[in-house]
């Protein structure tokens, strides 16, 4: 038990500005810092922060003119590493999810297929276009939702084509019906 609450204390710093007790988190990284983090917490930083942009306005439109073009030249100078970089990114998060949802191996719950640029996340209960729009994006943002969301149930991996294909069975029987 004591070790727990040694162990929980060393989580918890006080403030240097507001005095209040807080988890490490709520500190900002300072390698500077004996225990790693800044004396201020968070909301006190930057709250100081806005104070000084407010009395400083010259001094903060000086900095931001200066430190501008040179954060644009280095992003048109890293273009392509940045991309490539996001590219990997998008690719393994596609992976994940679909792998998450297969189960077993990549593919198609309806016909097999196993190429994974033509596999996608499927609502199995339909309103797909609803939920996308709700959340605010096509497929990647499907499935940062879903990574961020723990994987809930209710989806199926397909291949476009038998996704396609289920809309439309969809459809006919809504019109049947």
């Amino acid at each position: 038990m004591t070790n727990s609450l040694d162990e929980l204390a060393a989580q918890i710093k006080a403030c240097s500005k507001c005095g209040q007790r807080k988890s490490l988190s709520c500190f900002y990284k300072n390698s500077k810092s004996k225990d790693g983090r800044s004396s201020w917490c968070k909301d006190c930083a930057n709250a100081r922060s806005r104070e000084y942009r407010r009395d400083n306005p010259a001094k903060t439109a000086l900095w931001n003119k200066n430190s501008y073009p040179s954060k644009r030249k280095y992003y048109q100078e890293h273009r392509e590493q940045r991309l490539q970089k996001i590219r990997d990114y998008e690719a393994n998060l596609k992976y994940d999810v679909l792998s998450y949802y297969c189960k077993q191996s990549l593919r198609c719950a309806r016909c097999g297929i196993t190429d994974i640029d033509v596999l996608c996340i499927d609502h199995i209960n339909g309103g797909g276009s609803k939920h996308r729009r709700s959340i605010g994006g096509l497929g990647g943002t499907l499935y940062h939702w879903l990574k961020k969301n723990n994987y809930p149930e209710g989806y199926q991996v397909l291949c476009f084509n038998c996704n396609f294909k289920k809309k439309l069975e969809d459809n006919r029987e809504q019109r049947r019906a």
